[in-house]
């Protein structure tokens, strides 16, 4: 019988923090954003447990351990914490950003609607499930604690979870208020909005960001960089090695696809309902072609059809520590070829 590997206590392997490990290999992160149809957003006092569905009204809600919610009509609903602004004691911001319907077709990603209330601490639970399980009749009797907001608001998720991951806890917090003083300088930026959250998946890519509407999920952003983005004044292109992909498309090539018409078309790409198909395969090497059609705001059409990649694979590690030797790897996306049709 085989024995167990003999691993010596010092193994004379540095101890890292996974977020500068994974931005000093250079390499893109397009392909690696959760998928999911929603988001629930709601105030949660700080401190916050290791998981957010450990603190209420999650844990009430979802159960301890849960990081997604699959509501009765099918939708992937992901819980989020929010840390309250000061002024708001005493009511509860639950905000609900739900990507468009797809019908029986194939998923549509574009910008997520929202929804925003102000409720009292004994109504969070009862508004929470019914978005949760998709009771529109319920969320109706709510109609009163509706807030509005502007049309062209753009909100920053923005995770500062630190009892979850130091990367996030650290970084991501320098970057919340870096970028939450710039903006409140800037001349205007009302319509804009960054948010401390909770863990949002994928640490090692601290500072981890969420924009809404569009639903992009960034990676190792700084704050010049974060301000270009909110206020999109640098064309996608520049920030595409930042870009994980759009929450709203399940898997890595899909999202590299996406991403890389974002980056062809610019911002317009972001703000159009789009799919993105898989319609080949091959096994031996994993490229995966993908059919990507959209329409834009101003209802051109567009139709690109994108051979996307495996380039290498890059060590995944373990954040802070090392007790043993690690082989965890994650495929790095290329985008082989980009055509029109």
């Amino acid at each position: 019988m085989a024995r167990p590997l003999d691993v010596v206590e010092d193994l004379g392997a540095p101890r890292l923090r996974c977020a500068p490990f994974r931005s000093a290999l250079g390499v893109g992160s397009a392909g690696t954003a959760g998928a999911y149809d929603a988001f629930l957003c709601v105030d949660v006092p700080l401190p916050w447990e290791r998981d957010i569905s450990w603190s209420e009204p999650f844990r009430t809600l979802v159960g301890e351990g849960t990081a997604s919610v699959r509501a009765p009509d099918g939708r992937t609903i992901r819980p989020q914490g929010l840390v309250p602004v000061p002024g708001t004691e005493g009511r509860t911001r639950v905000v609900f950003h739900e990507r468009p319907a797809s019908g029986d077709g194939p998923t549509v990603a574009g910008p997520y609607a929202r929804r925003e209330w102000q409720v009292g601490a004994d109504e969070v639970v009862d508004l929470c499930r019914a978005l949760l399980q998709a009771d529109e009749a319920a969320v109706a009797a709510f109609a009163e604690r509706r807030v509005g907001t502007p049309r062209d608001l753009v909100e920053v998720l923005v995770c500062t979870h630190g009892r979850r991951d130091a990367c996030c806890g650290s970084l991501g917090a320098t970057l919340h208020d870096r970028l939450a003083a710039r903006l409140a300088d800037g001349p205007g930026d009302g319509c804009v909005r960054v948010h401390r959250t909770s863990h949002t998946g994928g640490h090692r890519f601290a500072p981890t960001v969420l924009t809404f509407p569009d639903g992009y999920a960034w990676a190792h952003l700084d704050e010049d960089r974060a301000l270009a983005l909110v206020r999109r004044s640098v064309e996608p292109s520049e920030l595409v090695p930042h870009c994980r992909g759009s929450a709203a498309l399940a898997g890595g090539p899909a999202q590299v696809a996406d991403v890389a018409v974002l980056a062809e078309l610019g911002w317009d790409w972001a703000d159009a309902e789009r799919t993105a198909t898989v319609t080949a395969f091959d096994r031996a090497s994993l490229a995966t072609t993908v059919r990507v059609e959209g329409t834009l705001p101003d209802g051109t059409a567009v139709v690109r059809t994108a051979v996307v990649e495996v380039e290498r694979h890059v060590p995944q590690i373990t954040c802070g520590g090392i007790d043993a030797p690690e082989y965890d790897v994650e495929p790095v996306w290329r985008v082989a070829s980009l055509d029109r049709g």
